[in-house]
């Protein structure tokens, strides 16, 4: 067993001030009993010295079991603490029995010399700690001994018991942390390489451009440059705006229109007057890149269709695009694309769960992605700020 940590060592002390609070308590309502059941007028003090007797012993036994024997298990030393465990449950009865013997009447309560009947006076004058289960003189290791051994042992496995709670509620709580952590480095592990492959796809394309049209490529400059600084504000949230996610893929778009003119039919179709949603950022735009990648051709005819729509409680995003030269196509997406759409699933999955749905079909000539994504995520929140 392992120490507790600060938190869970004040919760285990409030703890345990309730419960010997709450015995102390119980000590005197049991002496108002007392005076209540046998008709008494004043208060049945010497019951209730008895009783604070034998909550004094067990509070010591409880001290005894928390800061000495505990500690043996921390240490692994098994043996020596079921050895003194076992000592205390013995000697707690005899040291309860040597506080409370000298005081014992010399016969049993009801029981008078020569068989006579005890008058009202004198019953009232017999010591209240002859009432209970502990009726003196005390016969060595009788019922009251064994009764109060297993109280003995019942208070020193309360004390294990509250502390193999908070130490189980603690380490529930760090497995959490733990897993928490983890996922948020899977996921900044994830943006990572979602990144520089995306940077990689534009900077290629915009490289050739600046062969084409100089004065156009300057324009696709300064698109790459506001999709470099939503990456750089927006690309470390858990979650963005819709609304944000769409102005990068338009602005990707018009890149894309910019490089490959009319010899590729792109189609967007993005809603207008979106709502106010969230979804993780550089998701869907990995889908888009990912279609120009694969999907255009120089010698074939070829198109690019994205839409974005949300209806019933859905955010539902369809990317579909050409493939042309099939065989070629599939096995460079394989060795090189296939990467960036792993990690997208991979995305999903952890922030998702199993939220959402992402249907992939592959056909003789195209390729169609559609994700489905809720419209009201509420998902695992992870931090995957950056810190340098």
């Amino acid at each position: 067993m392992s120490q507790l940590n600060p938190q869970y060592k004040r919760r285990e002390t409030y703890i345990y001030c309730l419960i010997w609070t709450l015995a102390f308590f119980l000590s005197a309502a049991e002496g108002l009993f007392h005076q209540e059941h046998f008709g008494e007028n004043h208060f049945d003090w010497p019951h209730l010295v008895y009783l604070l007797k034998i909550n004094c012993v067990f509070l010591v036994v409880f001290i005894f079991h928390n800061y000495l024997l505990v500690p043996l298990l921390v240490k692994r030393n098994k043996w020596l603490y079921t050895l003194l465990f076992l000592f205390v449950t013995m000697m707690t009865p005899l040291t309860i029995k040597g506080l409370i013997n000298h005081e014992a009447p010399p016969v049993e309560m009801g029981a008078m010399p020569n068989d006579t009947e005890a008058s009202p006076r004198e019953i009232k004058h017999f010591p209240r700690f002859g009432r209970g289960l502990f009726k003196p003189p005390h016969p060595p290791f009788g019922a009251s001994d064994v009764a109060l051994g297993i109280i003995a042992a019942l208070v020193m496995g309360l004390n294990l018991g509250v502390k193999f709670y908070l130490k189980s509620e603690q380490k529930t709580k760090e497995m959490e942390q733990l897993r928490r952590r983890a996922l948020e480095d899977q996921l900044r592990y994830l943006k990572y390489q979602i990144n520089p492959h995306f940077f990689m796809n534009t900077l290629n394309n915009i490289h050739a451009l600046v062969d084409i049209n100089p004065e156009r490529s300057k324009k696709a400059i300064r698109r790459l440059s506001d999709m470099m600084r939503y990456i750089l504000y927006e690309g470390n949230n858990d979650m963005v705006a819709l609304q944000k996610e769409v102005v990068l893929i338009n602005s990707y778009m018009g890149l894309m229109k910019m490089r490959y003119s009319k010899r590729v039919d792109i189609s967007v179709n993005l809603q207008d007057n979106l709502p106010a949603a969230t979804l993780p950022p550089l998701l869907l735009i990995c889908f888009v890149e990912n279609a120009f990648k694969h999907g255009v051709s120089y010698d074939q005819p070829s198109f690019i269709k994205v839409s974005l729509r949300t209806g019933l409680q859905k955010i539902i995003f369809t990317c579909h695009n050409s493939l042309p030269a099939k065989s070629q196509a599939c096995g460079e997406a394989k060795d090189r694309g296939g990467v960036g759409l792993a990690n997208v699933r991979r995305r999903l999955d952890l922030i998702y769960d199993n939220d959402y749905t992402l249907d992939i079909v592959t056909g003789e000539n195209d390729f169609f992605v559609q994700l489905t994504l809720p419209l009201n995520h509420a998902g695992p929140q992870v931090s995957t700020t950056q810190t340098s």
